[in-house]
């Protein structure tokens, strides 16, 4: 780990710190009633603690949620038309709502950070959400120590040795540990996405495709649910590997094994359901909707920086918080 020395405290710094936008907002907003007093804070986070933590060659990643330019009342919904998610499950996200100021406080955001130089960078599109750019983005800082500002725990399943989930504050980092005590099995792409598709999440509106309308199971899906994700977790299988598996399992050899494994239970259970309702491809569909729509994609066309521009930050700046940037942060 990477250490720095800070009026006597050392303290953890980071190659690349990735910001979580929305998720940000919300954490910050509280009882804030405009989003000038909300963009503020935000800016201030990012100067003060967020860039604290920052090594001297790194960089900043901000990630966006799909925007709309038009806002038509959107403001009461997550409803997006060209969102890669909702062109598979409709009714993904439907009953989420959000603050009327969101738009107005990432339009804000994303317009004062634009001019800013190549050390910090925004990722948007109008297709892919925020947690879509983790995976290629990770990918390519393979040996980098990163952190991820969010307490999205969709952001967990990145967590490892070099990356850290920092969900309340620099000091208490959400630990790997952490989230076996709640969720009884260690963190991987293929074990988190898996939960959700199994189990689903409400807060995005999707239904596990162990609790769809007319399943019913004869023991407690949700232990066999969990014993998998437990020797999923050990495993070093990817993603696809672990899809893989359910689309290449045989009812009749699993069944005829003396010793069957914590899958083989649940396959074999879910299989059976399967005859009257479609279980299995209501799991495929979730995880479909779950993983990273740019799972070993390119990201270079949704990442947007630009050269330092002085006369267009001092404006922002200046509408923001009435005086220049550099006289606002004691600079000559």
């Amino acid at each position: 780990m990477h250490y720095c020395r800070f009026k006597g405290a050392t303290i953890l710094t980071y190659d690349v710190i990735v910001i979580d936008s929305a998720n940000l907002f919300y954490k910050l907003k509280k009882s804030l009633r405009t989003s000038l007093e909300i963009i503020k804070k935000i800016i201030n986070y990012i100067e003060g603690d967020i860039k604290g933590h920052l090594k001297e060659e790194g960089e900043i990643y901000i990630l966006f949620d799909p925007i709309s330019y038009s806002d038509l009342g959107e403001s009461k919904n997550f409803y997006f038309s060209l969102n890669e998610r909702k062109k598979i499950l409709t009714d993904y996200k439907a009953n989420r709502t959000y603050s009327p100021l969101y738009l107005e406080t990432i339009e804000l955001l994303r317009k004062y950070y634009l001019y800013r130089g190549d050390k910090i960078k925004l990722i948007y599109s109008d297709e892919h959400e925020a947690d879509d750019y983790i995976e290629p983005l990770l990918e390519q800082f393979k040996d980098k120590k990163i952190a991820l500002i969010s307490n999205d725990l969709d952001f967990a399943r990145y967590i490892n040795f070099n990356v850290h989930m920092i969900n309340e504050g620099f000091d208490k980092i959400f630990t790997k540990e952490q989230f076996e005590k709640l969720f009884q099995f260690s963190p991987t792409i293929a074990a988190n996405t898996m939960y959700k598709a199994l189990l689903g999440d409400q807060s995005d509106n999707i239904v596990g495709a162990c609790f769809m309308k007319k399943v019913k199971f004869n023991t407690n899906i949700k232990i066999l649910c969990r014993n998998y994700l437990q020797e999923l977790s050990k495993s070093e299988i990817t993603l696809n590997e672990a899809i893989q598996q359910f689309k290449t399992a045989n009812f009749q050899q699993l069944n005829k094994k003396t010793d069957k494994t914590a899958f083989d239970i649940l396959y074999l259970t879910l299989a059976i359901v399967d005859l009257k309702t479609p279980i299995l491809e209501k799991l495929y569909t979730n995880i479909r909707v779950i993983r990273s729509s740019l799972s070993e994609k390119n990201l270079e066309p949704y990442i947007h920086s630009n050269p330092e521009n002085k006369t267009i930050n001092d404006m922002i700046h200046k509408s923001i918080y009435g005086i220049p940037f550099k006289q606002f942060f004691g600079k000559s």
